[in-house]
């Protein structure tokens, strides 16, 4: 029983469950009393018909979020996930910049038919129609909010997921609350402080997603042939991410040159001389491991690169 216990808490898809669950639990947890306190504040300053107009109106914005981000957001998830576990970075940049210019235009697409029936929309639901207008141009940042959240839960982040997902627009909602209600208690005060918050958590969240990305896409392995990356990695693991650098340069053309370090970005692996001769490659690349005369993917460390 020890012994299989011992081998659970070693399995690495295992850890990630659990690591994963109790995250998301907490932030569900989290999110729920932050919504629960929203709703109390909202109720309790600003009555029922603040209340109400709140809810009707951020009903509406998210339905036309909804028909305008057509499925995409969580359609991308599985070839983002996909592309992530083979390291194909350059993939999911790919993919990110399709789908951002299909939304571009149903987003807008959407906003317009959002604004255009106002009219209608108030005269059904009975609310002012000036909520529906102004909530038109909130469709854009909630679709790419949405779009956001659902690509770090493709590249399994799902602590930064569940915070947007769960708690970011409650939180955030909630400050602004207390903020405007300094200057104004007037029954519009919550559906202002929630458009606050949408564009507010619409931009962490391509932050977060566009650091976590960027991060990966601009690592490189590099090979001095083309035989020995074959011989050592897969032909589609970190296909994107592969240089060769056959000859590595000549020393003498870099005499005098300004050089900058960036830092962790390049694995090496080949020989570092030719001949009984030095290639430059200990120049170009910092060789932060002890290493002999060849380096293979089992000794290769994340090193740093010199760019003239």
């Amino acid at each position: 029983m020890k012994k299989s216990y011992q081998k659970l808490l070693g399995d690495k898809d295992f850890n990630e469950l659990i690591k994963g669950g109790g995250i998301s639990f907490f932030f569900r947890l989290g999110g729920q009393a932050l919504g629960y306190l929203l709703t109390l504040i909202i109720a309790n300053l600003f009555g029922a018909k603040g209340l109400g107009d709140y809810v009707l109106a951020i009903t509406i914005l998210k339905l036309f979020s909804v028909l305008a981000k057509f499925g995409l957001d969580t359609a991308s998830i599985r070839f983002i996930a996909s592309y992530a576990t083979k390291e194909k970075w350059q993939s999911v940049l790919n993919l990110r910049k399709k789908v951002v210019n299909i939304l571009s235009v149903t987003t807008v697409l959407s906003s317009l038919l959002m604004y255009f029936l106002a009219d209608s929309i108030a005269d059904l639901i009975n609310i002012n129609v000036k909520y529906i207008r102004l909530n038109a141009f909130f469709v854009i940042p909630m679709v790419f909010f949405m779009l956001h959240y659902e690509s770090l839960r493709g590249l399994k982040k799902i602590a930064e997921f569940s915070f947007f997902y769960r708690m970011s627009q409650a939180l955030i909602s909630i400050i602004a609350i207390v903020i405007i209600y300094q200057f104004t208690n007037d029954s519009e005060v919550p559906i202002y402080a929630y458009l606050t918050s949408v564009l507010i958590v619409s931009f962490l969240a391509y932050l977060s997603f566009r650091y976590h990305l960027i991060k990966h896409a601009n690592s490189k392995i590099v090979f001095t042939n083309e035989l020995l990356k074959n011989d050592i990695i897969n032909k589609d693991l970190f296909k994107e991410q592969i240089l060769i650098a056959h000859n590595s340069y000549d020393g003498d053309l870099f005499k005098g040159k300004n050089k900058s370090r960036v830092n962790n970005k390049v694995i090496f692996v080949g020989n570092l001389l030719r001949f009984d001769e030095e290639r430059g490659v200990d120049l170009l690349i910092d060789i932060s491991c002890s290493i002999s005369r060849w380096c293979s993917l089992s000794a290769a460390c994340l090193s740093n690169i010199f760019i003239s």
